[in-house]
């Protein structure tokens, strides 16, 4: 009787892991055009709304820039203006086997901070103007993500069709 094996990896390698925790119910008229960055530490002294903590974990091979405008994109695109106190990290990630064995493991930049809606009065505007970016960062992570998402459903058909080819394999060896 053959003996048939399967093996490959079980991996987030290849995606950014955001999310946002305690997300409040904002009402969200219109997205920002500009958002105003606070890093640990710096002065942020004035009236918000809190949305949410946001948190990003890049993938393998992503650099710091990238994260960030993770970042941005998760915050703005629940209509933030603002993030506050972001901070960043290096986080080491397994890279496991479908033994569920370790084989290696790498590390990625991470961002988290508190996403907030500033009212953007004159006297915010003068005081934080040098904090604002723009959100030329939209594209290009909305395009990481098309592209994501369409690698991770290639996948799915890939080891799919692998599945049936070697159910139709073993029923005709049997």
């Amino acid at each position: 009787m053959p003996v048939i094996t399967f093996s490959g990896c079980i991996t987030s390698e290849n995606y950014f892991k955001t999310e946002i925790v305690a997300k409040s119910d904002v009402t969200c008229k219109s997205r920002a055009e500009k958002m105003y960055l606070f890093f640990e530490g710096e002065k942020a002294e004035f009236n918000y709304e809190v949305i949410g903590l946001v948190k990003v974990t890049g993938r393998k091979n992503s650099n710091g820039d990238e994260v960030l405008d993770h970042l941005k994109y998760e915050a703005w695109t629940n209509c933030a203006n603002a993030i506050i106190n972001i901070t960043s990290e290096t986080v080491t990630k397994p890279y496991i086997n479908t033994e569920l064995t370790l084989t290696d493991s790498y590390s990625v930049s991470a961002f988290s901070g508190l996403a907030i809606l500033v009212s953007e009065d004159a006297i915010f505007r003068q005081e934080y103007q040098n904090k604002a970016v723009e959100i030329d960062f939209i594209q290009q992570v909305e395009s990481q993500l098309k592209s994501d998402k369409s690698k991770h459903q290639t996948g799915e058909s890939v080891g799919i069709l692998l599945l049936i080819g070697a159910i139709v394999l073993l029923a005709i060896t049997i």
